[in-house]
């Protein structure tokens, strides 16, 4: 069973990304990528990636297994990928109360046989999915856009966020298997709000410690042109839509790398 960790950094900013077998990657500020390539042959491909910058508060990661059947074993593979993101957001200028950060994830999970899943996973808080409320530690994302509120407690005017993304991609015992859990379009922290103990929405100042805001304005959205390649491939072959992905790295990066302005 493929987990990201999900247990909180002390008081630091942290992106940490992981998955494929790989060492994982981590940074305290500003941005960071990973590219994970245990196997690859005409046969059997196992891909983990990832890209994200704590300066903007994007991220996304992927994972595929491709078993075309070739190597003869029936035995296949099974991989994954993640992201885990912490802020520590002090000098709030509110002593206690609840800030909620608001959070767009967006991917496509695929499969012509075997499994593939997403997991919004988070440490302690409470929140939203959709409007509805989050479940406890974690859950489950389909294909298509989820808006995710998460509440995290202020105290002596500071509070963290902690979130993490889990992907797993599963061809074990299957052959000729196709298995795509694309969530490099960007999750992207869009918001934060304070409240004060009484419920009352309150102003406060949140930057983290590695400098970033959330009520930043970006210069330019992030696109979902990831799904759209995936999508374009998904019923043709493998081969073309690696070549498509791999294309993609780069220009999903810059955009996630694209400078802020801050508001006010």
């Amino acid at each position: 069973m493929f987990s990201a960790a999900t247990s909180r950094p002390v008081l630091a900013d942290q992106l940490t990304f992981g998955g494929g077998g790989c060492t994982p990657v981590n940074v305290s500020s500003g941005a960071a990528s990973y590219s994970c390539t245990p196997f690859s042959s005409s046969a059997l491909t196992v891909t983990a990636q990832g890209a994200g910058n704590l300066a903007t508060g994007a991220f996304g990661t992927y994972s595929v297994v491709a078993d075309s059947g070739g190597i003869g074993l029936g035995s296949g593979a099974d991989s994954g990928s993640y992201f885990t993101v912490t802020y520590d957001f002090g000098g709030l200028g509110i002593t206690s109360g609840t800030a909620a950060f608001d959070i767009i994830v967006s991917g496509l999970l695929s499969i012509n046989t075997g499994t593939s899943n997403a997991e919004f996973e988070y440490v302690g808080e409470t929140g939203t999915i959709n409007s509805s409320p989050l479940p406890a530690g974690g859950t489950p994302l389909a294909s298509g856009g989820s808006e995710i509120v998460i509440d995290t407690p202020i105290s002596d005017g500071t509070t963290e966020l902690t979130f993490s993304l889990v992907l797993t991609t599963d061809c074990a015992g299957v052959q000729q298997c196709t298995s795509i859990a694309d969530f490099l379009d960007p999750t992207t922290i869009t918001g934060a709000s304070a409240y004060d103990s009484s419920g009352n929405l309150v102003s406060a100042t949140f930057v983290s410690e590695s400098g970033f805001n959330p009520n930043a304005v970006p210069v330019s959205a992030p696109e979902p042109s990831s799904i759209l390649c995936l999508g374009a491939g998904l019923l043709v072959v493998f081969a073309p839509l690696v070549l498509c992905r791999g294309t993609l790295v780069d220009s999903q990066v810059a955009r996630m790398y694209a400078p802020v302005i801050p508001v006010g």
